[in-house]
């Protein structure tokens, strides 16, 4: 997406399905460089975010910078000491979503098995008991029955 050379909120107003009167929608007014006949276009926020808007936000918390990103259905949030660092960090995480190098928690197709394994490989190693740690990992595997589901799918009454 082409960022807009203006951008104006504008208030209207349409007829909502569930109630009786008229009820106010924000949307904004796009100009972009590359329109000449069609100079105005209208989009949602939310469909402009979606296609690809900047998704960061800088807020000031006291002696501190906070930064959110939002995009691609990763939200990620960090503290800095200068806004510059926030701004560097922001830019550097919607590169690497934009190149595919970081997904969405909800889109990782990981099975409690796949996460005692990680376990077991990548902390338990460096820990006093790693034996007990990988027989009480190969206990609950044999013992639950959910060990194969999705860790996504896995709810608290299991």
């Amino acid at each position: 997406m082409i960022p807009p050379k203006e951008i104006e909120s504008v208030q209207i107003s349409i007829k909502s399905n569930t109630s009786k009167g008229l009820r106010p929608i924000s949307w904004l007014v796009c100009r972009y460089r590359f329109r000449q006949s069609w100079p105005f276009s209208r989009y949602p926020l939310r469909q402009i975010y979606a296609n690809g808007g900047q998704m960061a936000t800088y807020r000031r918390r006291g002696s501190s910078w906070r930064v959110e990103v939002a995009k691609g259905g990763i939200r990620e949030s960090a503290s800095f000491n200068t806004k510059a660092e926030a701004v560097a960090w922001a830019t550097k995480l919607e590169a690497e979503i934009s190149a595919g190098q970081r997904r969405a928690y909800s889109k990782v197709d990981k099975t409690l098995s796949d996460g005692f394994d990680e376990y077991i490989e990548k902390v338990s190693p460096s820990m006093e008991k790693h034996d007990w740690n990988v027989t009480r990992l190969n206990f609950f595997r044999e013992q639950m029955d959910f060990v194969g589901e999705l860790m996504r799918n896995i709810k608290p009454e299991q």
